[in-house]
């Protein structure tokens, strides 16, 4: 994945989700950051597994 697709990935995530998540109530910002950094890389996370799952399929021919 190039730097490009990167960060069209996370500009698609940002206006998607990331930037309508508010700071809970009991947070500091400090704890604000870190909830939304888990956020993102749990997505990415799962991202890279999905894309891992659809080039396997493509490969060996798995259907799900």
């Amino acid at each position: 994945m190039t730097g490009k697709e990167i960060q069209n990935n996370f500009e698609a995530w940002w206006y998607k989700e990331g930037s309508g998540i508010t700071p809970l109530k009991e947070h500091d910002w400090e704890e604000h950051s870190k909830r939304i950094s888990e956020i993102a890389w749990t997505y990415g996370a799962n991202k890279v597994k999905q894309d891992v799952w659809e080039r396997n399929s493509r490969y060996y021919n798995i259907k799900p």
